[in-house]
């Protein structure tokens, strides 16, 4: 059983921005099928922005395969991948297509969809579109 977290605002649309998210999607997959799919709430977006929110949300991946996001800071895709967690930054707005392609092994990656920080803030030094996540 593979277990895959993508952040969400409303259960059905990937986040652009996973600290930001109202909830994590958690599916459990295996045999190419989807077993189950709970929504969870987002337990970071009480911290503050920065290695604190990075940790909390790393610790919430202990057991996850994957991580699929359409924008990532860098040091969050760093932890991720220490925990041999593997990231997708995907163009693809429906949690229902990503689960549908992470399964057929055709889901997009994007790296240049990573963030980058300086100083402890938030900087994006590439473009991505902007458009919200909400209903």
């Amino acid at each position: 059983m593979e277990i895959i977290v993508i952040p969400s605002n409303d259960g059905e649309k990937v986040a652009a921005h996973p600290g930001h998210a109202k909830y994590l999607v958690v599916a459990r997959v295996d045999d190419g099928k989807v077993h189950s799919i709970d929504v969870q709430d987002n337990p970071i977006l009480a911290l503050p922005h920065g290695p604190m929110r990075r940790q909390a949300l790393v610790q919430e991946m202990k057991g996850a395969h994957a991580f699929v996001a359409r924008g990532i800071g860098r040091p969050l895709v760093h932890a991720l991948e220490a925990m041999n967690v593997r990231v997708f930054l995907t163009q693809e707005r429906l949690v229902s297509t990503v689960l549908e392609r992470y399964l057929t092994q055709s889901l997009d990656h994007h790296p240049e969809r990573i963030h980058e920080h300086h100083d402890g803030h938030e900087h994006h030094d590439h473009h991505h579109d902007h458009e919200e996540d909400e209903e």
